[in-house]
């Protein structure tokens, strides 16, 4: 192995026994840094924390890290909490093959219910704190995983001769700086190209490949990001929250563009969330009846979603995005660096909007989308690459219905309900997560209308619970005025419009049955 293999994952996932095995296997050393953590400071993992507090027992584990990369073990297995230390994460990135032992929080609870000693957080179950601490820990394990194993049904015996393979598909790669470019094809030569991987944003002009003489970026101040280009840029910086898309904004920005002397031979960069990626494409579209804009997402849920395809739009007081334009980009950059900074649970927002995809790729297929240069099945895929699938998909629906006349209405599967819980909610709940519940009435629905089987059902649940999102919905909200929120949807087109699974993929259907709508309803109702 050109580098050694660290695994990572939550108590119970196999670290140390997979890690002991596979260096047998290997015929190499093996370390266990909270086992070495110990020896060194002749103290309990509990009492090291309890003495010195987490952020020092945090320095302790990146100096015993780094000695055992430097000490030249060629297995290594971490502390459940390694991968929060920002550090951490870049010297996995940078010297090793850091596989994630994933693992379901019901098998977990299994496995570490006689042994497990950290302290549960009051009131909650061994199943429920593991949970907790899975969601505020997922985006660091996707962050710095190079590849995923699911051991929720692996015996540990079966773990080694996989993880081997896993590790040698890693050594094999020679291209240690993994980058993706999917294109969104639309004619006439309009199309462009969606650029995924870490530290683009220095490489925005052989990039992006920008022909304008002035660069005006819109941004927000809470956003610490900028490109490196040889172009002369403005920053413009608007308020943050969903009340900045405004057409007031808009105007504000037009505005100062033309007090800069920004013309229609120069372009719009926009840095930021689905905010920014909304105002920066409408701002474009408007300004001079259009200028090139170059995207540049720094949420998941925009690199998956907000940034590609060219719909951008703002609000008015009586709705979310009733005021829009479809203007595609000129390029989209998702720069995973700008994840290292997104809030653990912004980062899990995205995820429920990423969910939807791993769906859409049987509907998607015959369009020629394929994961074979990814490496494999969606679910089991790293950031990077799971990134990249989903742009594929995105460009591949926009690519053949660029103004949602049909194929691209599967984009909002799981939408309906998601949308509906929001609005219920006054917005309140995160988009992704009310997607993500989303999906479970869309797959009951289907089942409902005999679409798909139970066991198709059950994948939707798995899929769902996997990222700790709600498969249920709460007996305080009214479910009348769900079923009414149904029918007020923006994207219906006649009756009430769902989009649900069935044997020709995901499409659109009009379901004119309010009973079994709220039977659906009743059914999830914690």
């Amino acid at each position: 192995m050109k580098k050694p293999i660290v695994l990572i994952g939550q108590s119970g996932s196999g670290k140390t026994t997979l890690g002991k095995t596979l260096a047998a296997a290997l015929g190499s050393a093996f370390c266990d840094l909270d086992t070495q953590l110990v020896e060194t400071s002749g103290k309990s993992i509990e009492e090291l924390i309890a003495n010195g507090g987490e952020p020092n027992f945090r320095n302790l584990e990146t100096a015993q890290l780094e000695s055992a990369l430097l000490a030249g073990y060629e297995v290594i297995s971490t502390g459940g909490g390694a991968v929060l230390a920002q550090k951490n994460r870049d010297l996995l990135r940078q010297d090793a093959y850091c596989i994630w032992l994933d693992c379901d929080v019901v098998e977990l609870a299994r496995r570490v219910e006689e042994s497990y000693s950290r302290p549960l957080l009051e009131g909650q179950s061994l199943q429920e704190s593991l949970m907790i601490q899975r969601k505020s820990r997922l985006k660091y394990y996707f962050l710095a995983a190079d590849a995923i194993v699911d051991v929720t049904k692996i015996p540990v015996d079966e773990l080694t001769p996989l993880v081997t393979e896993v590790a040698q598909t890693l050594d094999a790669k020679v291209d240690g700086q993994k980058r993706y470019t999917e294109k969104v094809e639309l004619w006439p030569e309009r199309g462009y190209s969606i650029h995924v991987g870490r530290g683009l944003l220095a490489d925005f002009d052989s990039l992006a490949e920008p022909g304008a003489s002035k660069l005006a970026v819109i941004s927000q101040e809470e956003i610490d990001f900028s490109i490196n280009t040889s172009v002369t840029t403005k920053r413009f910086e608007v308020d943050s929250g969903e009340s900045a898309k405004s057409l007031t904004t808009v105007q504000n920005l037009c505005s100062a563009f033309s007090e800069w002397g920004l013309t229609r031979n120069d372009a719009i960069v926009a840095i930021g969330g689905g905010v920014i990626t909304d105002l920066g494409g409408f701002t474009a579209a408007s300004y001079h009846r259009g200028v090139p804009v170059y995207q540049v997402p720094t949420t998941l849920l925009a690199q998956i979603d907000a940034a590609i395809g060219g719909k951008c739009g703002v609000n008015l007081p009586q709705g979310k995005n009733l005021v829009g334009a479809y203007w595609q980009p000129d390029a989209v950059i998702c720069d995973l660096a700008t994840l290292d900074t997104l809030p653990a649970e912004e980062f899990r927002n995205g995820l429920g909007e990423l969910v939807k995809y791993q769906f859409l790729l049987d509907t998607v297929k015959p369009l020629g989308v394929s994961f074979d240069d990814l490496g494999g099945e969606f679910s089991s895929l790293p950031l990077t690459e799971m990134i990249a699938a989903c742009a594929r998909i995105k460009a591949a629906v926009v690519s053949g219905d660029e103004r949602e006349a049909d194929l691209r209405a599967i984009l909002n599967y799981g939408h309906t309900l998601g949308h509906a819980l929001e609005a219920a909610q006054n917005y309140t709940v995160k988009h992704g997560s009310s997607v993500a519940t989303g999906l479970i009435f869309a797959a009951e629905l289907a089942f409902e209308l005999g679409r798909i089987s139970r066991e198709r059902v059950n994948e939707h649940y798995k899929a769902v619970r996997r990222f700790g999102f709600e498969t249920t919905i709460s007996a305080e909200l009214n479910l009348d005025e769900i079923v009414q929120l149904f029918s007020a949807d923006k994207k219906a087109l006649s009756g009430i419009t769902f989009v649900l699974d069935g044997e020709n993929g995901i499409e659109s259907v009009v379901v004119e049955d309010e009973a079994l709508l709220m039977k659906c309803l009743k059914k999830m109702v914690a």
